[in-house]
């Protein structure tokens, strides 16, 4: 099994092509809120499809940031629209959500391999666990925007208890 990522999913159509290829497509995707949000470090705004950061104090900037947004949800439709065109997709493409993968990470890690017909390993189980269960809740680290004192998950930590984090977005 060979995984790739993938912004354009119209480029799979090269490699269907190849007659061994056995593909299955999991769109993981996340409502554009949050995205953005989990994008935020003390008052900055990283734009993913220009790769530089974006002081979130300046108009012109911000409205880079709805364009950001506003990409993010135009390639998705795009996606939704090309698996509906390609009758080969129908049993080979599953959409998960970002929300799913937080809330119920075993189980949709479960759905995943099935749909892809592998074996769920322990191993992987126990990793899951192990990245999304932390019984040690990380501690939140204080932060000041515009003079107001804010609290956040340190920035790339991966173990976290993911329940507690999914709607972190909102505190900000």
């Amino acid at each position: 099994m060979k995984v790739i990522r993938l912004s354009d999913l119209s480029e799979i159509m090269r490699i269907s092509q190849i007659k061994s290829a056995n593909i299955f497509v999991v769109h993981l995707f996340r409502h554009p809120d949050p995205l953005m949000m989990s994008r935020r470090t003390g008052g900055v705004f990283f734009m993913w499809r220009n790769k530089y950061l974006v002081e979130l104090d300046d108009v012109s900037r911000r409205e880079k940031i709805a364009w950001e947004v506003f990409n993010y949800c135009f390639d998705n439709i795009k996606v939704f629209k090309f698996v509906r065109s390609q009758s080969w997709l129908q049993n080979r493409y599953i959409q998960i959500t970002h929300n799913q993968l937080s809330m119920q990470p075993l189980k949709t890690a479960r759905k995943i391999y099935d749909f892809i017909q592998e074996e769920f390993p322990d191993s992987i189980i126990d990793y899951i666990k192990s990245i999304t269960e932390a019984k040690n809740p990380i501690t939140k680290v204080e932060i000041t925007v515009n003079g107001v004192k804010k609290y956040q998950h340190k920035p790339l930590e991966v173990k976290k208890n993911s329940t507690d984090v999914v709607n972190s977005w909102k505190e900000f």
